[in-house]
């Protein structure tokens, strides 16, 4: 064992901190077969959890009008021990939302996501690659002083509703992958999850199925967002999903202060089950 130190601190004296990990790595994969990038990926997390401790970044896609969406249909379910599931989390920061109301009432938050970036984005431009956005996520939610009330799922959303139970949730937040096959079986998948009186809702369906051109939605599906000639942009994998399952019965929120400008659309989704 004092070989093996003395050796180890030779290496950094020579080469610094990221030498000796390039060494450590290499040994590794070599000893015990893994491959080298797979040991890089789990240093990376490694220094990125541990050793760097992440700044507070709380960086995400989710608009100030839909927080105040998502709050005000959280509070619309609230009572003591909630229960509330996120399907989409990222750094947190709907989670934060989530989170203000859970704790007054001294509820739980599940959160779904593998922190690996949503695939109709491409990983989010790779950022995922160099960052351990779970360890960010952490991270944020212990500097708010929610961790406590939170639980992580670290799994995609098909494995998690096979272990979540059914008439579980008194909210479930759908804010995953928008594309088309994926969004619209994660509101499947999870709707048996909901309480009777529950609410199910997301964001990022800007339109009604009938308010676009339907080859327009259907060219778009699987594409995170999609943009027309008319101007009118949307992500129509979601708002294909919420048409084949609900029809339009399904609340559209609009912005309270455009309430009839259709250039500025309606984003946040909901509809209370039974």
């Amino acid at each position: 064992m004092m070989s093996i130190l003395k050796k180890a601190v030779e290496i950094y004296t020579a080469t610094g901190f990221f030498g000796l990990l390039k060494r450590l790595k290499i040994s590794i994969a070599t000893r015990y077969g893994y491959k080298e990038y797979v040991v890089r990926e789990y240093f990376i997390r490694l220094i990125n959890t541990h050793v760097l401790n992440p700044k507070f970044d709380l960086q995400g896609w989710f608009s100030e009008y839909n927080r105040l969406m998502l709050e005000k249909a959280v509070r619309s379910v609230a009572k003591q021990n909630m229960r509330v599931l996120e399907v989409g989390t990222w750094k947190g920061l709907s989670t934060s939302v989530i989170a203000k109301v859970v704790a007054e009432n001294n509820g739980t938050i599940y959160c779904v996501d593998t922190w690996g970036g949503n695939q109709g984005l491409g990983g989010i431009h790779g950022e995922p690659k160099y960052k351990d956005i779970f360890a960010i996520f952490r991270n944020n939610m212990k500097k708010l002083g929610v961790w406590h009330y939170i639980r992580p799922f670290y799994m995609d959303s098909f494995s998690a509703a096979e272990v979540l139970k059914d008439k579980y949730f008194d909210l479930i937040f759908i804010d995953g992958d928008h594309t088309y096959s994926v969004v619209k079986a994660d509101i499947l998948n999870f709707l048996p999850k909901l309480k009777a009186g529950g609410i199910i809702c997301g964001d990022d369906c800007e339109w009604y199925f009938e308010q676009l051109d339907s080859e327009f939605v259907y060219q778009h599906k699987d594409k995170d967002i999609g943009i027309h000639e008319s101007g009118k942009s949307g992500h129509c994998g979601v708002i294909l999903a919420l048409h084949e399952i609900f029809g339009k019965d399904f609340i559209l929120e609009n912005n309270s202060n455009k309430p009839n400008d259709p250039s500025y659309p309606a984003n946040f989704w909901w509809k209370k089950i039974g």
